[in-house]
């Protein structure tokens, strides 16, 4: 199956939307409810004042998540192609990707950090763009916007200043003035948050979005055994992937061994967010799919072995639909 997925073509895309609305079957008859926790002030405006998403029907909210995980698997495979992670254009990325998401039904519903998704990916785009240029002032200025944006819809984001920064040393020779360049950026948005909230009189609101409070309560995830077992499937998944993907790495570009080291250390990030995050959920990890669904998919797309490739992705497949119909009968 996964053979047809394997080029770019009206056939093979139309075959991809068959085989995502298979995929969600299930969810419109055990929908799963949206969840607009850990809003902050400006994502709270833009959900219950400016565009009401908190007041769509439930039917409405899933179809949005449903479209917006779409799109994000088709923005890995152009992602992919995009920084040369790939020899051609394929669509197994978004495969991979739709299967990865399945399997945790919290995450077919909407909840704000599905739309902030699409940021971090631009995030990524902005960052990997990067590589070894000079005279980039103003990509890292936009970059510093982008991610004080990010913080300011979903503020655990804010440890991914730490990111950032990481990747700007990494993917190239980063001058200490530049990196005052990102922090202007940083800086000049939180200044004219203030400005606009003192204006308004709820300034008090502006200093409250900065307290973060660890959320030992993660602890409580653990109580529910189906999803251990779900997030072990999928470790020991990513582990095989990203081993396989050790091994290749003598014979890739050196910008390509970078790029993947610095999703590999976002995932890692996003994972660490979740820890912070004011109502404590799996949905909080969404983040951290994509660059894993990435080293997933890079496994399943250059190993030589075809036949071993369609069997791993029937079993995942099977897997996915078992949980689905685990969950129907809970």
């Amino acid at each position: 199956m996964l053979r047809i997925f394997q080029n770019i073509s009206p056939a093979s895309f139309l075959l991809l939307l068959f085989y995502f609305a298979g995929l969600s079957v299930h969810v419109f008859l055990y929908p799963t409810e949206s969840d607009f926790s850990n809003l902050t002030i400006l994502s709270n405006l833009i959900v219950n004042e400016w565009t009401g998403f908190s007041n769509l029907n439930e039917t409405t909210l899933l179809i949005i998540a449903l479209i917006c995980i779409f799109l994000q698997g088709i923005l890995m495979c152009i992602f992919m192609n995009y920084f040369k992670m790939l020899n051609k254009f394929s669509l197994i990325p978004a495969v991979i990707y739709y299967l990865m998401c399945f399997l945790f039904p919290e995450f077919i519903s909407f909840f704000p950090l599905l739309v902030i998704n699409f940021l971090l990916v631009g995030l990524l785009f902005l960052l990997f763009s990067v590589y070894n240029k000079t005279k980039i002032d103003a990509g890292i200025f936009n970059i510093g916007l982008l991610i004080t944006i990010i913080i300011m819809l979903y503020s655990p984001a804010a440890i991914f200043i730490i990111f950032c920064l990481y990747t700007l040393l990494r993917l190239r020779s980063t001058a200490f003035r530049e990196i005052l360049v990102f922090f202007s950026a940083v800086i000049l948005l939180y200044f004219l948050q203030a400005t606009l909230l003192f204006w308004f009189d709820m300034l008090p609101a502006f200093t409250r979005q900065f307290s973060f409070k660890f959320s030992p309560e993660i602890r409580n995830l653990l109580d529910d055994p189906v999803l251990i077992v779900k997030l072990i499937l999928s470790i020991i998944l990513l582990i095989i992937s990203f081993f396989f993907l050790q091994q290749k790495t003598s014979g890739m570009l050196i910008q390509t061994r970078k790029y993947f080291s610095c999703l590999a250390t976002f995932s890692i990030f996003a994972i660490a967010s979740a820890l912070f995050a004011s109502t404590v959920s799996v949905k909080n990890i969404y983040p951290a799919l994509f660059p894993a669904s990435i080293i997933n998919a890079y496994y399943f797309i250059h190993l030589k072995n075809r036949e071993a490739a369609e069997i791993i992705h029937l079993a995942v497949l099977g897997i996915v639909l078992l949980f689905q119909y685990i969950n129907f009968a809970a």
